[in-house]
This record gives structure tokens, sequence and C-alpha cells, in this order.
């Protein structure tokens, strides 16, 4: 009997080892039933009826109990290829992420933002996409680049990181490539953007308005001629 006319229950089955591992997160469950079928590049098996392609792990716990739309099958086992459906539970997107071990999953179960503002309350915002964000950061965000000038370009703000440092204009021509010439009007074109005169106030105005990464090594002075 050709293989597509054959009961794939029977068919499944005998691709399954039952006589996996024991899940090293979860030994109470059980040996894992392994799949020794074709696997995706993620780990999980594939099932084949016909010409339509299936999880095997899904095709296991249909076995058992009526798939739901829109819940997702979480291995409790973290073995990707078992197929016991004991070890298997459908469970939301959300959830089932809040249990992996990826970055995405780390991050979900965190309370509080880098800058330790939690993520709660007024301060709690969520993205269409369903990411968290914290509100106190993101107006922090949104007032520096409201400061900064929409033709501060990454030249520009290179340049004002050197201008933080102890450093004569050559040094400074040295640093970007350009020559001292090209420092002189690279410079002057920085003081017309930010409305200063001099590298010093260029420095001070920049530091008040958040564009520098760090407060910088050292007094500033005057450029060399």
């Amino acid at each position: 009997m050709p293989p597509e006319m054959r009961d794939p229950e029977e068919r499944f089955w005998e691709k399954v080892n039952r006589n996996g591992p024991l899940p090293i997160c979860r030994p109470e469950l059980g040996s894992c039933w392994i799949w020794e079928g074709q696997l995706q590049r993620n780990g999980y098996g594939v099932f084949t009826i016909r010409t339509k392609s299936y999880r095997a792990h899904r095709f296991a716990y249909s076995l058992t109990a009526e798939l739901v739309d829109g819940l997702q099958i979480d291995h409790l086992c973290r073995t990707r290829a078992c197929v016991r459906a004991s070890h298997l539970e459908q469970v939301t997107a959300r959830m089932n992420t809040l249990r992996g071990t990826s970055v995405g999953a780390v991050n979900a179960t965190r309370t509080h933002c880098p800058k330790g503002h939690t993520y709660a309350g007024d301060n709690l915002y969520v993205t269409p996409d369903g990411c968290r964000q914290c509100k106190a950061c993101r107006r922090a965000a949104c007032r520096v680049s409201a400061c900064r000038p929409r033709n501060l370009t990454p030249p520009l703000l290179t340049m004002l990181e050197l201008f933080t440092e102890d450093i004569t204009r050559r040094e400074v021509a040295e640093r970007m490539g350009l020559s001292i010439g090209g420092v002189a009007s690279t410079a002057g074109r920085l003081y017309r953007l930010l409305g200063v005169s001099s590298r010093e106030d260029a420095v001070a105005v920049a530091r008040q308005r958040g564009l520098l990464r760090s407060p910088g090594e050292g007094e500033a002075r005057a450029l060399r001629e």
C-alpha cells in the first residue's frame, strides 16, 4: 500500500522514539518521545499527510485534545522534537514567550527599565506590537531629540566629542581626517547650528542639551592657529 494511503496516525507513531531522555528541567514528566522524522532547522518535527505538512508536536497533541485557534503549543520539557502529549500544553502567545529562555522572554519578565523606572501604572507604555516601554525614558529621549538640531550630522557630533578633549586644532584635523581649513569650516558650521561663537561655548551648550555621550576629559582650550 502506498504510504499516502496508510492511516496517518499509524505512520506518525512509526517515526517516534518513546525511549527518549528525561527532560533536564522537568524530569518528573518522564521520558521525551522524540520525533525521528523530518526536522526543521529550528528543531521542530514535521509530519506530512499527502501534500500538507504539520508540526509533529501539534499533530500529536491533536490526537488527545482539540487545538484551539489563537493558542500555541508549549513544550513543558523544552525539547522541540518531543511529541509526547503530556509534555505539551496549549497556552497564549504571551505565556509561551514568558516561559521561554530567549532574550525576549527574559525581558518580558523585567519589572523595571534599565534606568530603574518601574514598568507599571502611569509609567508603562505598551506599543502596538505588545512591547513595553518606560514613559519617563521616552519623554527624556524626546527632549534630547527636540534639542538636537536636525542638521547636526555625525561628523559634527564627532567634532563636538573631540572638543571636550585638551587637543589642538591640528590634532582634531588628524583625528577627523581633515585639513586645518576643513576643521575651521566644519567648526564654523557647528557654531552656527548651536548659536555660539567658540569651542568652549559649543561644548557647554552641547552638554546642556544632552548631545554629548560623556563630559569629556580635561578642560577645553582655545584652538591654535
